[in-house]
């Protein structure tokens, strides 16, 4: 939606699939009322060892998905480790580090500076929310899910894992209480440099809330090892929503 002047007044990302119906395909996870999506925010599989099935990147606090890789190493499954640059990225500061410059500039990748490497060290800590708010990225009656140290929907997950470094990628089925529950590990884009980075041994799931200059999230990262903990907002997570 553009201004008479042609300024950026808000944006949407379209996700749609062929066949896709989340409410069907949510999944209950023990200990949890309400289902999560079996897929990453964004991707075109929930399939194991598919990369489609990685979805979009995303900045904690933003609306807008930034891409994440999409191809594989030939001869192995592994997903490629060179760094993918968005076309546009800034360095934060006190006029770009603000909701309304990205409001105007969604694709522009805003990099952190100082101790905390925070995109949005200046802005309200409530951008995603429990209840949801405008500028989750999650479609209609979905949100980015809860997952702090105390309500995590991720709490039945234990901090030792297997991941499947063949398919990149963790199944929490067994933890879970599910016959299948396929996490990819699908990197991370970096906080200075906006690049894809970890890819296919470390990996992160936002949550919606902030412990001070970090947001909290479920990371995963070798040698088999998850856990709830937080990260600076500046960096480009994945995102599994949950019902509202």
């Amino acid at each position: 939606a553009l201004s008479n002047t042609g300024k950026i007044q808000w944006s949407w990302h379209l996700w749609i699939l062929d066949g896709f119906d989340p409410v069907a395909t949510g999944q209950v996870y023990t200990g949890n009322s309400k289902a999560l999506m079996d897929r990453n925010l964004g991707a075109l599989s929930a399939a194991k060892g598919d990369s489609l099935a990685n979805g979009m990147l995303y900045q904690w606090g933003r609306k807008d998905p930034f891409p994440g890789l999409r191809s594989k190493d030939s001869g192995n499954t592994a997903f490629a480790s060179s760094p993918v640059v968005p076309s546009k990225y800034v360095t934060t500061s006190s006029y770009i580090g603000k909701v309304d410059y990205t409001v105007q500039y969604p694709t522009t990748y805003i990099c952190g500076i100082g101790g905390n490497y925070n995109w949005n060290a200046t802005e309200p800590s409530d951008l995603w929310a429990s209840k949801k708010t405008v500028y989750d990225p999650c479609p209609p009656g979905w949100k980015v899910p809860d997952a702090n140290t105390n309500t995590s929907c991720w709490s039945k997950v234990p901090r030792a894992v297997v991941i499947d470094e063949v398919n990149c990628g963790v199944d929490l089925a067994e933890y879970v209480g599910l016959d299948e529950c396929w996490y990819p590990i699908a990197g991370y884009r970096s906080s200075t440099e906006g690049s894809v980075e970890g890819a296919p041994y470390l990996s992160f799931y936002w949550g919606n809330s902030k412990n001070d200059f970090y947001a909290y999230m479920l990371e995963f990262c070798p040698p088999d090892l998850a856990y709830v903990s937080n990260y600076t907002c500046a960096a480009g997570g994945s995102i599994r929503c949950a019902r509202e």
